[in-house]
């Protein structure tokens, strides 16, 4: 993409997208005049820092699961079938734990915390 907007330039409906204030998804006004004559592959942040922070907080936890395993069964997987089984559960948990505040943090933005 880097290579494109170096050889064509910005197009009209490049402008038209990032240009002013009144366009759909305007770039902050100092770097659309840094880029306003050669154009670039525009990529947004979004919520880049709240997924990060859930992902942290989640593999910590993980972590902390894998150490207690460790302690209590003397293994970090595998073990006694019902605490396998739990674990597993749990472990499954804090992947649909993340999925849902992903989602719900991009469809409602306002409700979460800005990172």
């Amino acid at each position: 993409a880097a290579i494109y907007w170096g050889s064509v330039g910005p197009t009209q409906r490049w402008h038209d997208k990032y240009g002013d204030a009144g366009s759909a998804t305007p770039l902050d006004p100092a770097i659309y005049a840094k880029y306003k004559d050669s154009g670039a592959f525009v990529v947004r942040g979004g919520s880049l820092g709240f997924n990060t922070l859930v992902f942290t907080i989640l593999t910590l936890f993980a972590f902390f699961m894998f150490g207690v395993r460790r302690y209590w069964c003397g293994c970090e997987i595998g073990g006694p079938r019902n605490t396998a089984r739990l674990s597993a559960g749990l472990f499954f948990s804090l992947w649909v734990t993340y999925i849902l505040l992903s989602a719900l943090q991009v469809y409602h933005p306002d409700s979460f915390i800005a990172v």
